[in-house]
């Protein structure tokens, strides 16, 4: 059954009444019967359709899969893939496999001769191996074919490289040439360079002075030397007796005319600083004046810096102190422009250079005479100073100086006394009070004996007691204290300077 023709265009499709026109009626009613033809299995015009048990075989590649009966039949390549990658090609692999495979597996590069990179959208990328290099070796001439492989080395020397103008071979004639060239005499060496030998020597230009002999038991010898250390002039002059001995009480130190050569007074002070130990120091004790000032002593102090003792002869005075609040400030005695001058400095003291003597951290010039310490509101703390004993005028039962408030532990404990004694303190002095009705109470140091001292329940002593370097001293009771611990004040320190 023939589809009637399609109606032409512009041909209106719905007429009067909403009705469809004729020819699109004709057209539509054609189309309706070839579909029913085709449902029903029958052309209605003679043909036929293939039995639904006639079977579809694929070829070689090819495979079907359902059947005319079921209804559907689809043929498709074996191994097939809805989505096989990028860069991929159907047919077989290395081992026959047919299917969907990526063309980069179908080439393999030679190990440490080729590398190959496949990228994500399947596409290879070749290159050269890097080759390590062994290193070593001898100079090598190197033949190469046009293109570019290596097809040859043999041994080679620098003979087989051609000489440019820039790049010479220094040989061992040129090297002596260049250097004699580069010889030039000076107003202080002469230089002679000789090709034949070859040789190059050096001789001082000779200057003004005579060579010979200068001085003798009656002549002193008198010279000039120049920057360059040469001697320039030189000379003698005779020997005044008058220079080594006296024969009158002028500029002597005492004596009759007939005694002879007596040291002078700047004689006396050289030896005085030669023979002087380098950790004296004699008066220079530091006195609280107020909460802002102190007064340090007259005396004298080797100064290690110096290398020597300096003198100081009337006390230094320093007030109106603008010093940080809680906080060590350690006096210096330092020599400014020759004059005795104090320093206030919060850098600690070195180690000892010698005896017990120190100066500051980092600076020998300055020799350290004794500590300050400052409350909160950068008050300089109230003390006496008697000799290397540091005693404190101030409330002694509270912060700072009470160290331990009814310490109870009983095992060992570390108590810093840091607040109030310097880095230059091992002994502090203690008042301790024990105000257990029934446990006994031990002290001593980290470095020492835990056990150094024993207060018995109800004891209030006053004591000197060791510290360790960091100032520190220890307690503990020896059962648990009852119905009061312990109260530990420190009143003061010995120092060393």
């Amino acid at each position: 059954m023939a589809l009637s023709p399609i109606p032409k265009q512009g041909q209106a499709f719905v007429g009067q009444g909403d009705q469809a026109t004729a020819p699109f009626y004709l057209w539509l009613s054609s189309l309706d019967r070839v579909v029913r033809e085709l449902v029903d299995g029958s052309t209605g015009g003679g043909g036929t359709f293939l039995p639904t048990t006639t079977q579809v075989q694929g070829i070689v590649s090819i495979v079907s899969i359902g059947t005319l009966a079921g209804g559907v039949v689809q043929l498709r390549l074996q191994n097939d893939a809805a989505a096989p990658g990028n860069t991929t090609a159907y047919g077989t692999n290395g081992a026959g496999a047919k299917g969907w495979f990526p063309i980069a597996d179908a080439v393999a590069v030679a190990a440490g001769q080729l590398t190959k990179a496949v990228g994500g959208d399947g596409v290879s990328t070749f290159g050269l191996a890097d080759v390590a290099d062994a290193g070593g070796g001898t100079l090598q001439r190197t033949q190469f074919d046009a293109k570019g492989r290596k097809t040859g080395t043999s041994v080679a020397t620098t003979d087989d490289l051609a000489e440019g103008a820039g790049n010479l071979y220094f040989t061992t004639e040129r090297a002596q040439d260049a250097t004699g060239a580069m010889a030039a005499n000076s107003a202080n060496v002469t230089l002679a360079y000789v090709d034949a030998t070859p040789s190059l020597t050096a001789d001082l230009t000779n200057t003004a002075v005579a060579a010979g002999s200068y001085g003798s038991a009656s002549q002193i010898a008198t010279f000039t030397v120049d920057g360059k250390g040469r001697l320039t002039a030189a000379g003698q002059t005779a020997v005044s007796s008058a220079a080594i001995t006296h024969n009158s009480t002028t500029g002597l130190q005492g004596g009759t005319a007939g005694e002879y050569n007596h040291l002078t007074n700047a004689q006396v002070d050289k030896l005085d600083d030669l023979v002087a130990p380098k950790g004296q120091i004699l008066g220079l004790g530091v006195a609280w004046d107020s909460t802002t000032g102190v007064t340090v002593a007259s005396g004298a102090a080797y100064l290690e810096g110096e290398g020597r003792v300096i003198e100081v002869p009337s006390a230094l005075v320093a007030s109106g102190l603008a010093l940080a609040a809680t906080t060590w400030h350690h006096v210096y005695l330092y020599l400014s422009s020759g004059t005795p001058t104090l320093e206030f400095s919060t850098t600690a003291p070195a180690a000892p250079y010698d005896g017990t003597a120190r100066s500051k951290t980092g600076d020998t010039s300055r020799r350290y005479l004794g500590s300050l310490r400052t409350d909160g509101a950068g008050n300089i703390f109230n003390f006496l100073q008697v000799g290397d004993l540091v005693l404190y005028r101030e409330q002694l039962d509270a912060a700072p100086f009470r160290l331990v408030a009814n310490g109870t532990a009983t095992t060992t404990t570390a108590v810093s006394a840091a607040a109030i004694a310097p880095v230059t303190a091992r002994a502090v002095l203690l008042r301790v009070f024990n105000l257990s009705s029934a446990a006994g109470l031990q002290t001593g140091t980290s470095d020492g004996s835990a056990s150094m001292f024993t207060f018995n329940p109800g004891d209030q002593v006053f004591l000197t007691h060791p510290v360790n370097t960091s100032q520190e001293m220890t307690y503990a009771f020896l059962a648990v204290p009852s119905p009061l611990g312990t109260y530990i004040d420190a009143t003061g320190y010995h120092y060393e300077r």
